[in-house]
């Protein structure tokens, strides 16, 4: 059976390490996994956060500036998960809520698509605009097409 890493939230920043050191890992699939540095990741929570109704009256526009205003004691020790995932060669599908206010999903979308113009079209990611960072729980509206984007996958040949 063919290995794959599947995990939510901090996992996009741990499971690209693990999968450029498992060199049988032949997908990887992450729910609300950021692709945007723990640093950034840090002033988006003290921006969207503390308010549960962000979204209600806050645009995805509005978030850059609001976020320019916060400052981070720790910016230094930020970790970007985007050198692992340069390196990889294994496709990777990110499953994203539109209501996020763990991470900045708009940024990390951005991310993925420099990721993916540079050479990694076998990344590819999906929205579902209602959600917040739990993606509905289990909902089958999320689940099922990332069974079925595993299927597809995992049928394929190891291209390393």
């Amino acid at each position: 059976m063919p290995l794959g890493f599947i995990g939510a939230s901090q996992a996009g920043w741990i499971i690209p390490l693990a999968a450029l050191k498992n060199r049988d890992a032949r997908f990887m699939v992450l729910w609300s996994g950021a692709v945007e540095t723990t640093h950034e990741d840090v002033l988006f929570e003290q921006v969207a956060l503390p308010d549960k109704e962000f979204w209600d009256h806050h645009t995805h526009e509005e978030v850059p500036k609001m976020m320019a205003r916060v400052t981070d004691p720790l910016a230094w020790a930020s970790f970007d998960s985007r050198e692992a995932l340069s390196k990889l060669k294994i496709p990777g599908l990110w499953m994203f809520g539109g209501r996020d206010r763990n991470m900045n999903v708009d940024l990390s979308i951005t991310r993925l698509k420099g990721l993916i113009a540079a050479g990694h079209p076998e990344y590819s990611y999906r929205m579902f605009p209602d959600y917040d960072h739990n993606l509905g729980g289990e909902q089958e509206d999320v689940l099922e097409p990332c069974l079925t984007w595993i299927r597809e996958r995992v049928t394929r040949p190891l291209t390393r």
